[in-house]
């Protein structure tokens, strides 16, 4: 009770308070205080992998079960097969095929068989439009490159399964409760196989090199036409993505309206009109109820003076329902066929047999060359789809360059080189053996143009656009991968071919 016994009492206390909050500081983890700013940008240079389907309203679906599990790991081949889900590698070699034989097919139609009429003779020849151009020959206008029609086609593909908003279904054509909704696998096969190997960056830029260094062609050098068919390229593809995204809206207004109430402009208006047509209802309902009973009162008059309707009645429903459990079985089966979970790869197998039956017993070139892509393709659409996990992944302490998708300029910058490469070997060597060009050209149009990708670089820029519009960042990564494959392309080609 003492003066003294106090102080000393309260010295302990400090001591022992000065000493837990010591322990406490040292036990807690690091803290580190970041001003508003910094927040902002941090939140802002969160970069997502850019093979995932880049939903504008936030929402995070797609190929996350590949990149989240195989982030990091870029050089284990085994993570193919330590997957949840293998199927999924199969779906996407299967579309990638598909992919790649509608390009070889798009570059005929439009503009190939002019130029060479003497290589392919068959029906396509006849249907070809004469639009595009290889830049080699007299016919001018190389700015609209062979495989254009195949990038606008498929960005416009990937457009329509890129949803701006979480209510439209991934497969926007489809109904809402059509089993391939849930399918996840045949959803990142579509984007991944089918639209990435539709569209090349590869071939593009290839053509677009041959052309500004004019050797071998009969036009010389042309280098204002490269440079609009960059431009053109690029732009015409990036339109159609935003086509195709408000093309899915569309769709998804015609075939799921009851998913994007919310995205019409009369949403007030909506809500009246439910009101009213939920009253109207209503008094219908009450109409129909008197009605009914009235007719139940006639039924019961009815069935007491025809002792044979009830027998009848139940024979025409008996005959009813085996008729509609008939259809609904041949429905059944017809849907299985064209939407099962094995239907890719019943469609691929028919392919593939008529494209190695027509080489085999018709002679057909055009066949001998998209079974050899089909080799081909697949390696490189799934070497794409693994790259795709350096996205977002790669300098991840430099916020300056953290927000680039490396995964796809690596691919792009790959294929570009290896497709540059073939055509050197085959501009060098114009009198090899068959076997050597058809292998050279599988590199090139299967792996090359299957490993580079329109589809996903377009994505990415209208993903950048959108996510910095203070900033120059699409410009930046669309102008820089343009400029970095023809470089490296230009500095490959030149010096062998002279």
């Amino acid at each position: 009770n003492s003066p003294r016994s106090l102080r000393s009492c309260l010295e302990r206390g400090k001591t022992s308070l000065n000493t837990s909050r010591h322990v406490f500081i040292k036990s807690s983890p690091q803290i580190n205080m970041i001003s508003p700013r910094d927040n902002v940008d941090t939140e802002n240079e969160k970069a997502s992998s850019i093979e995932i389907n880049f939903n504008f309203s936030g929402e995070d679906f797609g190929d996350r079960t590949f990149t989240d599990q195989t982030q990091g790991t870029i050089f284990s081949m085994y993570t193919f097969f330590s997957i949840s889900g293998k199927l999924i590698i199969l779906y996407i070699a299967a579309y990638s095929i598909l992919g790649a034989s509608l390009r070889v097919l798009l570059s005929r139609l439009f503009g190939r068989d002019c130029e060479h009429p003497d290589i392919y003779s068959d029906f396509i020849s006849k249907l070809s439009l004469c639009v595009t151009s290889s830049g080699r020959t007299e016919q001018r206008g190389g700015a609209l490159f062979l495989d254009l029609p195949a990038n606008i086609f498929g960005s416009f593909l990937i457009g329509m399964l890129t949803p701006r908003y979480k209510q439209i279904p991934a497969i926007p054509w489809l109904k809402s409760s059509h089993q391939c909704q849930q399918n996840l696998d045949m959803h990142i096969a579509l984007r991944v196989g089918f639209c990435g190997s539709l569209t090349t960056f590869a071939s593009w830029n290839t053509q677009m090199v041959v052309m500004m260094d004019g050797y071998n062609t009969v036009l010389g050098s042309q280098v204002v036409s490269s440079l609009f068919g960059y431009s053109l390229g690029m732009v015409w593809s990036l339109m159609s993505f935003y086509v195709g995204q408000h093309t899915s809206i569309w769709l998804t207004l015609w075939r799921n309206p009851h998913l994007v109430d919310n995205l019409r402009d009369g949403q007030k208006y909506s809500k009246q009109f439910t009101q009213q047509t939920l009253e109207t209802q209503k008094q219908n309902f009450s109409f129909d109820t008197s009605l009914s009973e009235q007719n139940e009162e006639q039924g019961t008059i009815q069935k007491k003076n025809s002792k044979d309707l009830p027998y009848l009645i139940e024979f025409a429903t008996l005959g009813k329902a085996r008729t509609k459990e008939a259809t609904n079985s041949v429905l059944n089966c017809i849907n299985n066929i064209f939407h099962g979970k094995y239907s890719p790869f019943l469609f691929l197998s028919i392919l593939i047999f008529i494209y190695v039956y027509g080489d085999s017993v018709w002679g057909s070139k055009f066949c001998q060359q998209l079974w050899i892509d089909s080799i081909f393709a697949p390696f490189g659409t799934l070497l794409r789809w693994k790259l795709s996990s350096l996205n977002g992944a790669i300098l991840q302490n430099y916020r300056k360059f953290k927000w680039i998708p490396w995964g796809t300029l690596l691919t792009n910058v790959m294929g570009s080189i290896i497709s540059v490469l073939c055509v050197t070997v085959l501009t060098i060597n114009g009198d090899s053996s068959t076997t050597k060009v058809l292998v050279l050209g599988g590199l090139k149009t299967g792996f090359a143009g299957c490993l580079s990708t329109v589809s996903t670089f377009v994505k990415e820029t209208a993903y950048l656009s959108e996510r910095y519009r203070d900033k120059t960042r699409a410009y930046l990564y669309c102008i820089g991968t343009i400029l970095v494959c023809s470089s490296l392309s230009v500095l490959v080609y030149s010096p062998i071919v002279r």
